[in-house]
C-alpha cells in the first residue's frame, strides 16, 4: 500500500500539468495604466483582440480594441506585435475595407458639377447595391436644367445612361435656350466617414440630340466628352459589409 501513494500521487500531478498546458498563458499589454492581461488568446482580428482570461472558470470570450494596448506576446510563439506593427496592419485592414465596400443603400443624394447634375444641381440616386435609377435638376447659367436615367454597377464603379439638359444656344428673337442629349459615363463611387459619406467622378461621351435646334446652330454643335463630379449623403444605407 505504501508504493501506491507516490505513483497515484504522480498520475494526479501529471493529469494537472497536462490540462494545464493546454491554456498558453498569453500576455496582452494595455496603454492604460500599463496593465497586463494574462489569458489566452483565441484571435486577431487585426482591429480587435480576442481572448479568454488565463487560469480562470470563466468561460467567456473577451475583446479589446488594439488602439488601446501597445501590442501581446504569445507563449508558444514567444513572440510579440509592436504598436507601430498592430497600427500598421488596422490601417491595411481599413483601406482593404474601403476599396472593398459595397454600398447597398436605398436612396441618396448628392451635389455636384456636370453633365449627370445638369451642370450644377443636385442628383438624387434610388436603388440597391448602387444600381438603380437617377434623377437631377440643376442650373445651367440662369436657366433650369434637368437629368434622368439609370445607373448599373459593380462594387464601387458604376455605368450611368442619362437623358437631359446638355447646353444653351441663343435664338432668332435673341433669348436663350437649352437643349438636351444622351449620355452615357463610366464612373467610381467612394464612401467615407463611416460610410455616411459619398464621393463620386464619372467621364463619358454625349451625344446632341440635334433635332431640337435650328440648322443653323446645330452646324456647330458637336458630340463630345463629359465629365461630372459630385459629394453627398446616404440618406438610408442597408450596409455594404
Amino acid at each position: 500500500m505504501k508504493r501506491l501513494f507516490p505513483y497515484s500521487f504522480f498520475v494526479v500531478f501529471l493529469t494537472v500539468f497536462i490540462t494545464a498546458s493546454g491554456y498558453s498563458q498569453d500576455h496582452i499589454y494595455k496603454k492604460k495604466y500599463k496593465d497586463t492581461i494574462y489569458c489566452t488568446i483565441v484571435d486577431d482580428k487585426v482591429v480587435e483582440v480576442f481572448y479568454k482570461l488565463y487560469n480562470s472558470d470563466d468561460t467567456t470570450i473577451y475583446s479589446i480594441h488594439t488602439s488601446s494596448i501597445e501590442g501581446y506576446s504569445l507563449e508558444s510563439e514567444r513572440g510579440k506585435k509592436s504598436e507601430a506593427e498592430l497600427q500598421l496592419e488596422e490601417k491595411i485592414k481599413q483601406l482593404e475595407d474601403f476599396i472593398n465596400y459595397k454600398p447597398k443603400y436605398l436612396l441618396a443624394i448628392s451635389a455636384g458639377a456636370g453633365q449627370q447634375y445638369g451642370r450644377l444641381g443636385i442628383k438624387i440616386q434610388a436603388g440597391y447595391n448602387n444600381s438603380g435609377v437617377v434623377a437631377a435638376i440643376g442650373v445651367l447659367k440662369s436657366m433650369p436644367s434637368y437629368q434622368i436615367g439609370g445607373q448599373l454597377a459593380y462594387n464601387n464603379m458604376y455605368l450611368t445612361y442619362t437623358y437631359g439638359t446638355a447646353g444653351e444656344f441663343k435664338t432668332d428673337m435673341e433669348e436663350m435656350d437649352t437643349f438636351n442629349a444622351h449620355s452615357i459615363m463610366a464612373g467610381y463611387l467612394m464612401s467615407v466617414f463611416e460610410d455616411k459619406v459619398l464621393f463620386n467622378f464619372s467621364l463619358g461621351y454625349a451625344i446632341i440630340e440635334t433635332d431640337q435646334v435650328p440648322g443653323y446652330i446645330a452646324d456647330n454643335l458637336h458630340d463630345g466628352i463629359v465629365l461630372s463630379l459630385g459629394a453627398g449623403f446616404w440618406l438610408f444605407d442597408a450596409g455594404g459589409h
